[in-house]
């Protein structure tokens, strides 16, 4: 069996180690590669590097079992990062709304500075549906939530030629990439996907 790679190991996968022993002192190894979706070979080479670390503690019970303690540091550790990462969450969510609201006050302006949108439309369940919706009543725009992914623009030959009704068409994270007949033309004017490729 393949030795799994220590480079690939991350503060996250770290992080995650950490905390589900933290949330429970008898948690088995197999339990906590299921919760945080590792390989069994990695998360034990995880457990071994942070009990060499100082973060946790390991005590053989039986020929079977092994119970994992966090250690006073371990527990800083688990606190400095989830701080850390916190932090860098708030950073990215500001970034984000930052540029959404740019774009929606450009579009809201009249033509020929902006396109006169009055409407912002946000497509498919979101983590971000209250950036959006803030930025929207930001812009002075009203929001509204489709939670139905497809496109609310029509589509076929005649499209270019139908009004847009001032709508800014806003896609969620989770949404398609290509309209509902996957035409490769998604109709929107702004994916968050790609916002937040670039806000990181």
């Amino acid at each position: 069996m393949s030795q799994p790679q220590l480079s690939t190991i991350t503060e996250d996968h770290e992080l995650d180690v950490l905390s589900q022993i933290h949330h429970n002192q008898a948690v088995k190894q197999r339990d906590i590669a299921g919760a945080i979706g590792l390989s069994l070979g990695m998360t034990n080479a995880i457990l071994k590097r942070l009990a060499a670390k100082g973060f946790i503690a390991m005590r053989k019970v039986n020929a079977r079992n092994i119970h994992y303690l966090v250690t006073p540091d371990g527990v800083d550790l688990i606190a400095k990062r989830s701080y850390r990462y916190l932090r860098r969450t708030v950073g990215h969510v500001v970034r984000y709304k930052e540029r959404m609201l740019e774009l929606f006050q450009s579009a809201a302006l009249a033509p020929p500075e902006g396109t006169g949108v009055t409407d912002v439309v946000l497509v498919g369940e979101s983590d971000l549906d209250f950036v959006v919706e803030w930025c929207a009543e930001r812009a002075g725009l009203s929001f509204r939530h489709q939670i139905d992914a497809t496109s609310p623009r029509s589509r076929g030959p005649s499209a270019a030629q139908q009004p847009l009704f001032g709508e800014f068409i806003v896609a969620s994270e989770q949404a398609p990439r290509t309209g509902a007949d996957g035409d490769g033309e998604p109709g929107w004017d702004l994916h968050l996907a790609d916002l937040v490729v670039r806000g990181e």
